[in-house]
């Protein structure tokens, strides 16, 4: 009887660290999961990046990636961050504070939104990028038919008039003096674009022809007069 305790108490301890071993695998394989989970929808975000022209390592860039994403939808990143910052003074308020996250949350759900269309996509891949976007984002990425179409506000907007989507005269915006948007490959970030100047220079009005001084006069008396005296003498 005295020996079974012994013999009890190691068994006990010989689980205890059989148990712990277990744990610290299983948790190996959970980490190990989530950064296989965490590379794969990553890598969609760099590809996008890189379709509207801009560095794809900019995607995981904190910070920056919101900059960087505000220049691609066109929103202006001074309003942004501005955004940002005044949410953040205002969960300190109290009776406020609680706005803080819906509101942060309907910005963030709003840019998401304008993501798919200016990748030429429809309102209801729109709501569909919203509910689904670590899923969305391969779509946005690797399909042909998702091609950046240029940001949807500021001085280089181009999508509005590309877009079947969106109706220009909704958004208060007019075609400008050269004669309407041209939209540019993917990629290529840029504003309007004039037409091309013409290839050949404009003709110069034509001189009278020499040794007269009127429309059909041979010399310097009047029409078709042959000589000074008179009409056909």
């Amino acid at each position: 009887m005295h020996n079974l305790f012994p013999l009890l108490a190691q068994t006990s301890s010989q689980l205890t660290e059989q148990e712990t071993a277990a744990v610290g695998a299983a948790a190996l394989v959970v980490v190990l999961v989530a950064l296989i989970i965490s590379i794969i929808f990553v890598i969609p975000l760099f590809v996008i990046f890189k379709k509207a022209g801009f560095p794809a390592w900019a995607a995981i860039i904190p910070i920056y990636n919101i900059y960087i994403w505000t220049k691609m939808i066109g929103r202006s990143p001074v309003y942004v961050f501005g955004g940002i910052i005044l949410l953040a003074l205002l969960s300190a308020v109290p009776f406020v504070n609680f706005l803080t996250a819906p509101v942060a949350m309907i910005v963030g759900i709003l840019m998401t939104y304008e993501q798919a269309i200016v990748f030429g996509q429809s309102p209801g891949f729109g709501i569909a990028h919203v509910l689904l976007t670590p899923f969305t984002n391969f779509y946005l990425a690797f399909s042909g038919n998702a091609q950046y179409q240029g940001p949807l506000y500021g001085a280089d907007q181009r999508v509005l008039m590309e877009s079947p989507w969106i109706d220009p005269a909704l958004m208060g915006v007019g075609v400008n003096t050269y004669g309407g948007y041209t939209a540019q490959a993917p990629g290529n970030v840029g504003g309007y674009q004039p037409p091309a100047a013409p290839s050949q220079p404009p003709v110069p009005p034509q001189q009278p022809p020499a040794g007269g001084n009127g429309f059909g006069q041979s010399d310097s008396h009047g029409f078709g007069q042959s000589d000074s005296h008179g009409f056909g003498q």
